[in-house]
């Protein structure tokens, strides 16, 4: 009776988990075979990836004119005062450091810049 009991729950939580999904909405088609099916609509889920993926992007695009603008002695100078300074300018400094990403891009766009 255990072993019914537990499936007849699991029949009973999937049944709760599709009339949840479908009390936002549902789409009835027909199957091949002739029966009607009610099924959630499917919902797209919003990019999380996407705004991550364009900030580092643009936090590396930064730290990179800022790099091959200044020079990596200013640079470095600059960012060694960022470290003796609160919290915040500590954790703009680790995240202002040069890694090596920076640097090859940073040494590929100085001839370029004026």
């Amino acid at each position: 009776m255990d072993d019914a009991q537990r499936r007849f729950e699991q029949r009973c939580s999937t049944v709760r988990r599709k009339h949840l999904r479908m009390a936002s909405g549902y789409v009835t088609r027909l199957d091949r075979s002739g029966v009607i099916l009610q099924t959630p609509i499917q919902r797209a889920r919003p990019a999380v990836w996407r705004p991550l993926a364009l900030a580092f992007v643009g936090a590396l695009g930064i730290k990179v004119l800022i790099l091959s603008g200044m020079g990596p002695e200013a640079y470095e100078a600059k960012r060694a005062e960022l470290v003796t300074g609160n919290g915040v300018e500590r954790a703009g400094a680790l995240l202002m450091q040069v890694d090596p990403l920076t640097a090859r891009v940073a040494d590929w766009m100085r001839p370029l810049l004026p």
